[in-house]
């Protein structure tokens, strides 16, 4: 009988993850009353799901379906293992339940085979995939971009600040539209990727803001009509660095074997140097003649918008500090009002660096 792994044998305690047991339901399957293990040194979040005995050994990792059974103990020496783990390769829980009922099916058969000594060298990783006859019935689903993309922002095991997290959902809305949400993820190639970085190439600066009903495909459209300068290299870069990093998960997930996407990008002519050049006299006009300035509604979401009120914290300070001093914004950011002093008769500032002792800070001359 394909057994439930345990957690409390010898393996846990080589085991170099950290788990934790769902605390809610989960696709309706039952919530394990089992306790969690903490490992020291651990990188890695595994987030098992108790079910009936039918579905026993099917957890997750992050968003993809996994599969665990503990072999027989009278065959651990034969086998070489005490527990047997493989990917189900989806984050779908049905397709999960048929594909691990094969490989659960197909692994009895192995047991049974190397208790007679007929199991071969290449029986276990036979066994371990799924069945021909599962396949040919019904095959299993194809996680699409859309699926992975989403499975990619919701994983508990990243940390992003919610700016992040909007600033990777906002090129996730261009990068399916202009791929397709529903392509199934192992069906992205290198030349799509490369065709994402020439669609990329046409899109029109501050699209979304032009044409908010408008997406990603249709404004590219409408930005060649109109003959509107396109994103920066700069832009385009850092949306196929952010898909790179979702590629990136997807390979560990094990949802792809490599990542089309890696290395991708444009050469930038422009120098970083080169690209901070000092703001134009019509540029500051602009920038003090914005309602922060002149009377906004708050400070909050209300500093652009024409209002009665005129706020005197940080978004009104640091760019006149920075005018009138040149100052970095880190150098003015750090700033209170105890660094605000007078000597004869001179206002000035007070910057201030914390101490680092020589050898443990190689940018120490940069400062």
């Amino acid at each position: 009988m394909v057994e439930n792994p345990s957690l409390s044998g010898p393996s846990s305690r080589a085991c170099d993850t950290q788990l934790s047991h769902t605390t809610v339901s989960d696709h309706h399957l039952t919530v394990s009353d089992r306790s969690g293990i903490s490992v020291a040194n651990c990188s890695t979040r595994l987030s098992h799901i108790g079910s009936n005995h039918k579905f026993r050994g099917l957890w997750r990792r992050g968003a993809v379906y996994q599969y665990r059974v503990r072999v027989p103990v009278d065959l651990v020496s034969v086998i070489g293992r005490s527990h047997i783990n493989r990917s189900l390769k989806t984050t779908s829980l049905r397709e999960a339940q048929r594909a691990m009922m094969a490989i659960g099916h197909d692994l009895e058969r192995f047991f049974d085979s190397a208790r007679s000594g007929n199991a071969n060298a290449g029986g276990l990783n036979e066994a371990v995939e799924l069945s021909p006859s599962m396949s040919a019935q019904s095959p299993p689903h194809e996680i699409t971009l859309r699926e992975a993309y989403d499975a990619y922002l919701a994983d508990p095991s990243r940390r992003a600040s919610p700016k992040s997290l909007l600033a990777y959902q906002t090129v996730g809305d261009v990068i399916m539209a202009l791929i397709g949400p529903d392509v199934p993820l192992r069906a992205i190639t290198r030349t799509v990727c490369r065709d994402l970085m020439t669609d990329l190439t046409k899109l029109p600066r501050n699209a979304k803001k032009r044409w908010p009903s408008l997406d990603a495909r249709q404004a590219i459209a409408r930005g060649q009509k109109e003959r509107l300068p396109a994103v920066s290299i700069a832009n385009i870069n850092g949306h196929l660095n952010k898909f790179c990093a979702m590629l990136n998960w997807s390979v560990r997930e094990e949802l792809l074997d490599k990542n089309p996407a890696l290395g991708l990008r444009l050469p930038d002519a422009v120098q970083a140097k080169d690209k901070r050049r000092p703001f134009s006299a019509e540029q500051l006009g602009q920038i003090f003649h914005a309602p922060l300035f002149s009377g906004c509604v708050d400070d909050e979401h209300g500093y652009a918008k024409i209002g009665p009120n005129r706020p005197r914290r940080a978004r009104f300070w640091v760019p006149l500090i920075g005018l009138f001093t040149g100052a970095r914004l880190n150098e003015i950011c750090q700033l209170d009002t105890h660094d605000v002093r007078k000597v004869e008769e001179i206002w000035f500032f007070v910057v201030t660096f914390p101490i680092i002792p020589i050898g443990q800070c190689d940018a120490l001359s940069n400062l």
